[in-house]
């Protein structure tokens, strides 16, 4: 499903403080409604939540395939030889599955990086103003440049953040040669 589409559905349909899904199960619980996008500490957790479960079935998905590419005749040989499951954990099914789990928890915090859109459509979207000031790098520097018209700072600041991914990029990918 699209972001945008996913995003819209959240704000609407889960975190809406009169007819939001979540607000129907806590007042059956006993409690009282929360407006999950009015302050910024219960909007960041709101944000959060959905930025996890838009990752969730990348991160399942390849998760599943490096789990399928773990040569089953290892873990016979560690029952042969006396090892408990944490032992097999430790040492076959992590080490066999890091090489393609860790390329893809790095794409996903790169994501998480730019991510522009679920802070803005939660938040900050014309017409839906919840009172949470909310900012990452990118909606700061959204802002400054279509907001405030202050290109300059914008564009530092958009230039600030491609140096410290590419940094973070070639300590990543230093990292995991190392290993």
């Amino acid at each position: 499903m699209p972001a945008y589409i996913s995003i819209l559905l959240w704000r609407v349909g889960m975190y809406n403080s009169e007819f939001g899904l979540l607000n129907k199960f806590l007042v059956r619980m006993g409690f009282a409604k929360v407006d999950f996008l009015a302050n910024n500490v219960i909007a960041f957790c709101s944000c959060m939540v959905l930025n996890l479960w838009m990752a969730l079935p990348f991160m399942i998905t390849t998760i599943d395939g490096a789990l399928q590419s773990v040569n089953q005749d290892l873990y016979e040989a560690a029952t042969l030889d006396g090892a408990t499951s944490w032992t097999k954990i430790k040492y076959i099914t992590i080490p066999t599955i890091k090489p393609i789990v860790a390329p893809a928890a790095v794409m996903t915090t790169f994501i998480t990086f730019k991510q522009f859109d679920i802070i803005y459509l939660l938040t900050q979207q014309r017409g839906y103003m919840t009172g949470a000031t909310l900012n990452t790098v990118i909606t700061y520097a959204y802002q400054n440049a279509f907001v405030s018209n202050n290109y300059g700072l914008s564009s530092a600041v958009s230039m600030l953040l491609f140096v410290l991914i590419i940094l973070f990029s070639i300590l990543t990918n230093h990292s995991l040669k190392e290993t």
